[in-house]
């Protein structure tokens, strides 16, 4: 389902908001990251002036997506194999993620030879695309790749044979978590959220502690995407780190799992002086749609940030209790930014909904 975007509200510069409030280690590659973003910006901004239909996405993964498959009958993976074969560095690194975002079979073998290209980069990018496009011709080559003399290449091929079903090698990127070398830790926390397998929730569960914090916050992603019962009090811990993006991605794995043991410290962290982890706060309490944060979340409807009044409507929208309704509807008529409006009229709808 698809709507241009200059129809319908600013729901889709709100998801876009969202995106480029995560920080770009995020991602594997946090300058693919950043082009990436771009491609997405450029997207919006060429559908609000043109009416361009656009998919009706629900996370920043289908965003990327969408970004990068518009216009969808222009055929670029033949382009894009040349740049892998023949461009600069930063040209070849970049075509290499794309083929793998393309699922495209015909990009295998070039990737392959990508797998000894002399700029670490671009190895490291054709070991990840591989494991997303899944061909089984990549097994060899990157049970090769695991071999390489840079830790992060044999990290990224060990991920891609676990995609490719060779999951004896998922021993190689935990034991990862332990390097001396926190870039390498941060890679290997980096590559299980992407597996996501639950013998890795231990070894996740001993990062939040590491030293780094964009190893905790990895770690923290990680525990969010397994879902795993677990790593429900860690993360409560993880909601008083001293880093805010740690506290931020803490409450946002914390509402994927949905304990409702978690409602209580993510209620203080609507308090949080950082407008991301209040955000996530908000966001994570709707998740899990326990009636005692009902209350708090109206008292969030008057918050500084517009950000926050949107995502705490979003969140009264799917518990659905009545009692937030007179909240609601007053700033469903008032709120001074025409998004917070949308937000609480579709958020009063949803418990009407509820009630029927």
């Amino acid at each position: 389902m698809s709507q241009p975007l200059s129809e319908g509200g600013n729901e889709g510069l709100v998801c876009c908001v969202e995106i480029f409030l995560v920080d770009g280690d995020s991602f594997p590659l946090g300058e693919v990251k950043e082009m990436r973003l771009i491609s997405i910006m450029c997207v919006l901004a060429l559908a609000a002036l043109t009416s361009l239909a656009i998919p009706a996405v629900a996370d920043e993964a289908d965003w990327i997506n969408a970004a990068v498959a518009i216009p969808a009958e222009v055929d670029v993976v033949d382009d894009l194999i040349q740049d892998l074969k023949y461009g600069t560095p930063d040209v070849r690194q970049n075509a290499a993620v794309e083929l793998g975002v393309s699922n495209d079979t015909r990009a295998v073998d070039p990737l392959i030879e990508a797998l000894k290209d002399e700029d670490e980069w671009v190895r490291w990018s054709a070991a990840w695309a591989l494991g997303e496009i899944g061909d089984a011709r990549a097994v060899d080559p990157l049970i090769e790749a695991v071999t390489d003399k840079n830790r992060g290449i044999r990290i990224s091929a060990a991920s891609s044979l676990v995609k490719l079903g060779r999951i004896e090698y998922l021993d190689q990127i935990i034991t990862a978590l332990k390097d001396e070398n926190e870039d390498v830790r941060l890679d290997a926390a980096l590559e299980l959220r992407e597996i996501g397998d639950t013998s890795a929730v231990g070894p996740l569960i001993e990062a939040l502690k590491d030293e780094n914090a964009k190893v905790r916050r990895a770690a923290a992603e990680a525990l969010g995407k397994i879902s795993d019962p677990r790593a429900v009090d860690p993360l409560i811990v993880a909601l008083k780190d001293e880093n805010e993006d740690v506290r931020w991605f803490a409450a946002e794995a914390l509402g994927k799992i949905g304990d409702p043991r978690a409602v209580d410290p993510l209620i203080e962290d609507l308090k949080d002086q950082e407008v991301q982890v209040r955000y996530n706060a908000a966001g994570a309490l709707g998740e899990i749609g326990d009636p005692r944060a009902v209350d708090p979340l109206i008292d969030a409807l008057k918050d500084e940030n517009w950000l926050i009044r949107h995502r705490s409507a979003q969140a009264l929208g799917k518990i659905g209790d009545p009692k937030a309704v007179a909240a609601l509807t007053y700033l469903a008529n008032n709120d001074i930014e025409a998004q917070v409006r949308q937000t609480a009229s579709n958020a009063l709808e949803a418990i009407e909904n509820t009630g029927e």
